[in-house]
Protein backbone atom coordinates (compact mmCIF):
# COMPACT_ATOMS: atom_id res chain seq x y z
CA UNK A 1 0.00 0.00 0.00
CA UNK A 2 3.15 2.57 0.86
CA UNK A 3 4.68 1.44 -2.18
CA UNK A 4 1.27 2.02 -4.22
CA UNK A 5 0.72 5.10 -2.59
CA UNK A 6 4.74 6.27 -3.33
CA UNK A 7 4.45 5.22 -6.55
CA UNK A 8 1.33 7.03 -7.45
CA UNK A 9 2.90 10.40 -5.68
CA UNK A 10 5.76 9.47 -8.25
CA UNK A 11 4.11 8.94 -11.17
CA UNK A 12 1.91 12.54 -10.33
CA UNK A 13 4.99 14.38 -9.84
CA UNK A 14 7.09 12.73 -13.03
CA UNK A 15 3.74 13.90 -14.95
CA UNK A 16 3.79 17.37 -13.22
CA UNK A 17 7.04 17.50 -14.78
CA UNK A 18 6.28 16.35 -17.99
CA UNK A 19 3.72 19.25 -18.51
CA UNK A 20 6.21 21.84 -17.02
CA UNK A 21 8.82 20.53 -19.81
CA UNK A 22 6.24 20.35 -22.54
CA UNK A 23 5.24 24.20 -21.58
CA UNK A 24 8.70 24.97 -21.56
CA UNK A 25 9.39 23.54 -25.02
CA UNK A 26 6.65 25.24 -26.67
CA UNK A 27 7.56 28.49 -24.75
CA UNK A 28 11.16 27.91 -26.24
CA UNK A 29 10.05 27.29 -29.71
CA UNK A 30 8.21 30.30 -29.81
CA UNK A 31 11.06 32.47 -28.42
CA UNK A 32 13.02 31.22 -30.63
CA UNK A 33 10.49 32.25 -33.58
CA UNK A 34 10.31 35.79 -32.24
CA UNK A 35 14.12 35.83 -31.76
CA UNK A 36 14.47 34.91 -35.79
CA UNK A 37 11.96 37.11 -36.23
CA UNK A 38 14.17 39.89 -34.22
CA UNK A 39 17.17 38.83 -36.04
CA UNK A 40 15.44 39.82 -39.38
CA UNK A 41 13.95 42.94 -38.39
CA UNK A 42 17.76 44.34 -37.11
CA UNK A 43 19.67 42.77 -40.57
CA UNK A 44 16.53 44.98 -42.17
CA UNK A 45 17.47 47.87 -39.76
CA UNK A 46 21.24 47.67 -40.15
CA UNK A 47 20.84 47.39 -43.93
CA UNK A 48 18.82 50.75 -44.24
CA UNK A 49 20.50 52.40 -41.72
CA UNK A 50 24.08 51.55 -44.06
CA UNK A 51 21.87 52.67 -46.90
CA UNK A 52 20.81 56.20 -45.39
CA UNK A 53 24.48 57.06 -44.82
CA UNK A 54 25.77 56.29 -48.57
CA UNK A 55 22.91 58.75 -49.31
CA UNK A 56 23.46 61.00 -46.95
CA UNK A 57 27.38 61.12 -47.97
CA UNK A 58 26.40 61.43 -51.75
CA UNK A 59 23.75 64.50 -50.45
CA UNK A 60 26.29 66.00 -48.56
CA UNK A 61 28.90 65.98 -51.16
CA UNK A 62 26.28 66.90 -53.76
CA UNK A 63 25.34 69.94 -51.92
CA UNK A 64 28.97 70.71 -50.88
CA UNK A 65 29.32 70.89 -54.94
CA UNK A 66 26.04 73.08 -55.25
CA UNK A 67 27.45 75.23 -53.10
CA UNK A 68 30.37 75.73 -54.33
CA UNK A 69 29.24 76.34 -58.02
CA UNK A 70 26.69 78.60 -56.48
CA UNK A 71 29.63 80.89 -54.12
CA UNK A 72 31.44 80.73 -57.31
CA UNK A 73 28.63 81.81 -59.78
CA UNK A 74 28.26 84.70 -57.27
CA UNK A 75 31.51 86.14 -57.48
CA UNK A 76 31.75 85.89 -61.05
CA UNK A 77 28.60 87.74 -61.20
CA UNK A 78 29.63 89.76 -58.84
CA UNK A 79 33.08 90.58 -60.38
CA UNK A 80 31.14 91.12 -63.86
CA UNK A 81 28.74 93.42 -62.21
CA UNK A 82 31.83 95.68 -61.29
CA UNK A 83 33.40 95.48 -64.76
CA UNK A 84 29.49 96.34 -65.79
CA UNK A 85 30.28 99.57 -63.36
CA UNK A 86 33.59 100.43 -64.84
CA UNK A 87 32.45 100.02 -68.12
CA UNK A 88 29.62 102.03 -67.70
CA UNK A 89 32.06 105.21 -66.64
CA UNK A 90 34.25 104.79 -69.30
CA UNK A 91 33.58 107.27 -72.61
CA UNK A 92 30.80 106.75 -75.73
CA UNK A 93 34.00 104.74 -77.81
CA UNK A 94 33.77 101.91 -75.37
CA UNK A 95 30.53 101.14 -75.58
CA UNK A 96 30.93 98.19 -78.16
CA UNK A 97 32.48 96.50 -74.61
CA UNK A 98 29.48 97.54 -72.72
CA UNK A 99 27.60 95.28 -74.88
CA UNK A 100 29.73 91.93 -74.55
CA UNK A 101 30.00 92.57 -70.78
CA UNK A 102 25.84 92.60 -70.58
CA UNK A 103 25.97 89.14 -72.61
CA UNK A 104 28.44 87.49 -70.68
CA UNK A 105 26.38 88.84 -67.43
CA UNK A 106 23.32 87.32 -69.06
CA UNK A 107 24.86 84.28 -69.88
CA UNK A 108 26.07 83.65 -66.02
CA UNK A 109 22.39 84.27 -65.12
CA UNK A 110 20.98 81.75 -67.19
CA UNK A 111 23.73 79.47 -65.92
CA UNK A 112 22.77 80.74 -62.09
CA UNK A 113 18.74 79.76 -63.34
CA UNK A 114 20.13 76.28 -64.59
CA UNK A 115 21.72 75.63 -61.41
CA UNK A 116 18.84 76.52 -59.52
CA UNK A 117 16.95 74.21 -61.64
CA UNK A 118 19.03 71.39 -61.05
CA UNK A 119 18.91 71.92 -57.32
CA UNK A 120 15.18 72.21 -57.47
CA UNK A 121 15.24 69.00 -59.27
CA UNK A 122 17.97 67.34 -57.06
CA UNK A 123 15.44 68.39 -54.46
CA UNK A 124 12.47 66.51 -55.70
CA UNK A 125 14.71 63.55 -56.32
CA UNK A 126 15.33 63.21 -52.74
CA UNK A 127 11.65 63.52 -51.94
CA UNK A 128 10.99 60.79 -54.31
CA UNK A 129 13.80 58.66 -52.67
CA UNK A 130 11.94 59.32 -49.26
CA UNK A 131 8.77 58.09 -50.12
CA UNK A 132 10.32 55.23 -52.07
CA UNK A 133 12.11 54.64 -48.17
CA UNK A 134 8.62 55.19 -46.79
CA UNK A 135 6.98 52.84 -49.27
CA UNK A 136 9.75 49.90 -48.36
CA UNK A 137 8.86 50.63 -44.76
CA UNK A 138 5.70 49.69 -44.70
CA UNK A 139 5.43 47.00 -46.52
CA UNK A 140 8.25 45.83 -44.08
CA UNK A 141 6.02 46.14 -41.38
CA UNK A 142 3.43 44.18 -43.39
CA UNK A 143 5.48 41.67 -43.83
CA UNK A 144 6.57 41.23 -40.25
CA UNK A 145 3.58 41.02 -39.25
CA UNK A 146 2.82 38.31 -41.68
CA UNK A 147 6.13 36.37 -40.60
CA UNK A 148 5.30 36.67 -37.15
CA UNK A 149 1.65 35.18 -37.42
CA UNK A 150 2.78 32.10 -39.43
CA UNK A 151 5.45 31.58 -36.78
CA UNK A 152 2.83 31.41 -34.31
CA UNK A 153 0.49 28.76 -36.67
CA UNK A 154 3.75 26.63 -36.60
CA UNK A 155 3.90 26.45 -32.87
CA UNK A 156 0.50 25.88 -32.67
Amino acid sequence: MLLENNQLKFHNRIQNLTGQLTNLIKQNQTNEGIISINIIHLEDQQYKITTMKMVLKKMNHLNNNLEKILQENRLIRINEQEKLRSIKQISFQKRKQLITQTKRLHILSIDENHLINNTIRNSLEILRLNNIFYDSNNREKVSRLFIYINSLFLIV
